[in-house]
């Protein structure tokens, strides 16, 4: 973003001016290329239901996840931080309250005088890939004691002998060991005198982290190595506990102000930044059409990329590379000076202070997001209700446990230094500079000057929801997750259209993505 005045710069003619004028369209410009708006949203719906299909249709019949898988590739990333939450508060409770090993209970089984809880217990632990079960057994050894790991190891073994499924002998050598570990543990034999050095390396060797602390029970004689196992589950409870009361005291603030941007507007008293009127409405739809096109074309590109160490490397330049199409309008007839102005790549009203007001526009989305995520988690509940979750046969014991995740919870957990810089680059500068200048910037130019002739609200209020949903949906995380993400969506876009200058909502997306990429990192091992 260069320096330049907010409006009037360049070439551009102005019929009439939002403010302190009757003009109830707001900004007309004359001379300028219409475009092929029609046209161009046939080609984004058709990009879109083509994401969404390889996403959630071709993805989801072409991967099958075997059920006597036991890689971490069959694991679940938000469900392995959900474990680790857990245990770290489990640990908390533990060092807080001597002799609550009742509550910690509760965290693993939940009420155990609840019906509907001990359901939900026997359905989420006792289901999963060879591995997700492993992981829950040692969950349960450490919440709920070893006779928990016990009965988890039995009905085990059960499923695996009812089902006629044979595990390989490195599998059955794993499942023997942690029967004996948790025996000894049961027999108040914390050093673990049953289990033999090779086995104690495969346990670590197979189950990673779980085998850590599978060794290192509450009552471990070794307490350097106990402390060292927790302290990613403690760190990641810490973390998460001042992330939390960070979003409340905003979020409290930001509804305060929400209601009084909603009268200011309502009343007039409230000057907003967002002019339209560009005439080029057309042409921002064109220029959509063909970012989505170059976007996604070289992202499916990259799947042939056969180096993994570098792959979100190269993510991060076909990212920057689409912001080329912002070339189109140019070439089109629309001057450099209008499009950066059209846009909102200027430094806006408050000049180079003008960032500083995302921080107040993160306080007005997070209502926004509470709603969505609200919505999102109902639905979550009613997919769950109805089986959801898994890819194998319905009720089948080894169906893969499956929650809605980013794929890059899975990396940021397991990846090495270089690969969560690139993460880093690409979650926390990446996409909120390219997804804001496309979504709040080009698409959402497109329709508030498409629907301009509706009124100022109704205009805002449908271009925030239409470009709020092709954001969400086109993510990777699911159709469930889409009205949280239209809760963040919608909160740029506020940003966009009191700031007009896109710094804030650039600010808005980017504390959102590093909140939750702060939260990721502390929960690694």
């Amino acid at each position: 973003m260069v320096d330049d005045h907010l409006y009037g710069s360049g070439d551009r003619r102005y019929e009439s001016d939002r403010y302190g004028s009757d003009d109830p369209h707001g900004l007309r410009v004359t001379g300028r290329p219409q475009g092929w708006g029609c046209l161009s949203w046939i080609f984004i719906l058709s990009m879109v239901g083509f994401l969404v299909y390889i996403r959630d249709v071709k993805s989801g019949k072409a991967e099958h996840v075997a059920p006597l898988d036991d890689t971490s590739a069959s694991m679940n990333g938000v469900m392995e931080f959900q474990n680790r939450m857990r245990i770290g508060l489990g640990e908390l409770v533990r060092q807080n309250k001597p002799g609550s090993d009742a509550e910690i209970r509760t965290l693993f089984e939940g009420n155990p005088d609840s019906p509907a809880d001990q359901a939900q217990h026997a359905a989420m632990w006792g289901r999963g890939t060879l591995g997700q079960r492993l992981q829950y057994v040692v969950l349960g050894g450490e919440l709920s004691g070893p006779q928990a790991a016990l009965k988890l190891l039995g009905k085990l073994k059960w499923d695996w002998e009812t089902a006629k499924l044979k595990p390989s002998a490195e599998q059955l050598t794993v499942y023997t060991s942690l029967r004996k570990l948790y025996q000894d543990f049961k027999k108040k034999k914390f050093d673990a005198p049953s289990v033999a050095d090779p086995e104690r390396k495969q346990l670590l060797a197979k189950l990673g982290w779980y085998g850590r602390l599978a060794l290192t029970p509450p009552d471990a004689p070794d307490r350097v190595a106990r402390q060292q196992v927790l302290a990613s589950p403690l760190r990641l409870v810490y973390c998460l506990v001042g992330i939390v009361g960070f979003i409340l005291t905003l979020g409290v603030l930001g509804g305060l102000g929400l209601v009084m941007f909603a009268l200011g507007a309502s009343t007039g008293n409230l000057r907003v930044g967002l002019r339209t009127g560009s005439g080029s409405s057309g042409v921002y739809a064109e220029t959509f059409a063909i970012w989505m096109f170059v976007f996604t074309g070289g992202l499916l590109a990259l799947e042939f990329w056969p180096w993994e160490r570098d792959r979100f490397l190269l993510n991060l330049v076909v990212m920057f590379g689409s912001l080329l199409v912002l070339v189109w309008p140019v070439l089109r007839g629309i001057p450099w000076v209008e499009v950066r102005q059209d846009l909102g790549l200027t430094r806006g009203r408050a000049g180079i202070l003008e960032p500083l007001f995302g921080l107040p526009s993160y306080a007005l989305m997070l209502p926004m997001l509470a709603v969505g995520f609200a919505i999102t988690f109902a639905l979550l509940l009613a997919w769950m209700a109805q089986g959801g979750g898994g890819a194998g046969a319905p009720d089948s014991p080894f169906e893969p446990q499956e929650m809605m995740s980013h794929p890059i919870v899975n990396v940021v957990l397991h990846g090495g230094f270089w690969i969560r810089v690139q993460l880093l680059l690409l979650a926390c500068v990446a996409a909120p500079i390219v997804e804001e200048i496309m979504f709040r910037g080009v698409l959402y130019r497109h329709l508030r000057d498409a629907t301009q002739g509706w009124g100022w609200i109704v205009s805002c209020l449908a271009s925030a929801l239409w470009t709020s949903f092709i954001f969400a949906v086109i993510h990777p995380q699911g159709m469930i997750a889409v009205p949280a993400l239209m809760g963040i969506a919608c909160g740029c876009t506020l940003a966009r259209e009191w700031r007009d200058s896109l710094w804030a909502s650039m600010v808005v997306h980017a504390i959102n993505n590093s909140l939750i990429f702060t939260l990721l990192m502390f929960g690694a091992p």
